[in-house]
């Protein structure tokens, strides 16, 4: 994961770390299901998430695939729907 000052956009270092340490596990993490994704993808109003090869969860994909298909996948990158956004999709 990428630390950089976010300022540039109106984001000051603090916020821009609070966040990076509050949703990396959805890179870093093993998953068997969607809701703690869900859950974090909720309360952050995230609608999408590109997961990279590069990624630790990239392992997790396959089972997470049998729940719910990626939106766009190669051998690189998958793109999911996540949070709300899945019901009204």
């Amino acid at each position: 994961m990428v630390i950089a000052d976010r300022t540039i956009y109106g984001v000051s270092l603090t916020t821009y770390n609070k966040f990076v340490s509050e949703l990396e596990f959805l890179f870093t993490e093993d998953f068997s299901n969607w809701q703690p994704i869900d859950d974090a993808c909720r309360k952050y109003s995230i609608d999408l998430l590109i997961f990279s090869d590069l990624d630790p969860a990239w392992q997790s994909l396959a089972v997470l695939k049998t729940q719910r298909s990626a939106l766009y996948e190669n051998e690189h990158y998958s793109i999911f729907a996540c949070g709300s956004y899945t019901k009204i999709r």
